[in-house]
């Protein structure tokens, strides 16, 4: 695995934008990073499918280069 990436959690507040895109409409890869796992706010895992779709609270734990994580974050977050 690439020595230079690491993971990172993001919860969803209210009013993040990407609140009820699907997984796929946020193009991870075109980002540079992947998608690890989706954490609904009861705390279960949920399914990473293509036509997920994101709720409030949220956990994504996503992995990748510091630089790609933070352009992925504002994407997520704010639009």
């Amino acid at each position: 695995s690439d020595v230079c990436s690491s993971d990172l959690s993001i919860t969803l507040p209210l009013g993040a934008r990407c609140l009820g895109a699907t997984l796929e409409s946020l193009a991870w890869h075109g980002m540079g990073v992947r998608l690890v796992q989706l954490r609904r706010h009861q705390g279960h895992a949920a399914p990473l499918n293509d036509d997920t779709r994101l709720e409030e609270g949220d956990t994504l734990v996503l992995s990748g280069k510091p630089e790609a994580l933070a352009i992925a974050t504002e994407k997520v977050l704010k639009g």
